[in-house]
């Protein structure tokens, strides 16, 4: 059974025509906390902007996520289980609107100019949330395939503008992995254009993300950590977690998988 897990959320570099920095960034910073109700707030004011719609259907997302136990379930920290409540149908819409206004201004800016960097980082961005609510929350592995291929174009599409935007790495980065976490008979038969299935190759573009980025660094991280730890890396993911930890401490998700795997570790060296 093919696992969900082609996380492909994306975060950006300072963008031209994008809602003032503070705003943005602020809307991200909520959404770490897990105040997802901030998110949606902060960003009322700025919906002329296609990243003001992006994070906003993040948030969605998340907070059907921790709904669900999705981030403790086995696609992520594997410390839980999901709790068996079927997808929310006013999330659902909710979350699906907040997509289509993004690309829909994303599709204007593009037309005025093709190398718009806030708009080419918004399509990337919003069609790997659409492979993660298909993925995780719908449970649609092969589907969540077309918009995770989708997601791979427009983060190419960026890179070839602007080399140096290292929060589109994590798109790059995330495909690289999985792909290369699959066997090798299903990833022909899913095959990602430009992405070869190398894990190294993923977590290198995962490390620039979370060194250089600018909204997403600490879901980069967060993805760190639950790679590193199947990676039999438990170390580098503690130091990962803790960092997180401190970093937003109104996340109950990220000290709480600190505790477990610091305990892990202790119980594995007292053996």
């Amino acid at each position: 059974m093919i696992r969900r897990k082609f996380l492909s959320v994306v975060c950006a570099a300072p963008l031209a025509h994008a809602a003032p920095a503070s705003i943005v960034d602020k809307a991200f910073a909520r959404l770490y906390e897990f105040d997802f109700p901030a998110v949606q707030q902060i960003t009322a004011a700025t919906l002329n902007d296609p990243l003001a719609h992006g994070v906003r259907a993040a948030a969605t997302l998340f907070g059907e996520f921790s709904r669900l136990n999705i981030w403790e379930g086995e696609d992520f920290f594997e410390s839980g289980k999901r709790i068996k409540a079927k997808p929310d149908p006013t999330v659902r819409a909710s979350f699906y609107q907040s997509l289509e206004q993004a690309r829909r201004l994303a599709d204007g800016a593009l037309q005025v100019n093709p190398k718009d960097v806030n708009a080419l980082f918004t399509q990337t961005m919003s069609h790997g949330l659409e492979t993660d609510y298909i993925a995780f929350v719908e449970r649609r592995s092969l589907a969540s395939f077309e918009p995770c291929k989708i997601s791979q174009r427009w983060a190419d599409k960026l890179l070839a503008v602007d080399p140096s935007f290292h929060d589109a790495y994590l798109t790059t980065g995330v495909n690289e992995y999985m792909m290369g976490a699959l066997p090798g008979v299903l990833r022909w038969a899913v095959k990602v254009e430009t992405t070869k299935g190398d894990k190294k190759k993923g977590l290198e573009h995962l490390e620039m993300v979370a060194k250089g980025g600018r909204y997403f660094p600490g879901f980069a991280k967060i993805l760190l950590a639950v790679f590193y730890e199947r990676e039999k890396q438990p170390t580098r993911a503690e130091a990962i977690l803790l960092d997180l930890s401190r970093q937003f401490p109104g996340n109950p998700l990220l000290g709480k998988q600190y505790e477990r795997l610091r305990l892990k570790m202790e119980r594995t060296i007292a053996k």
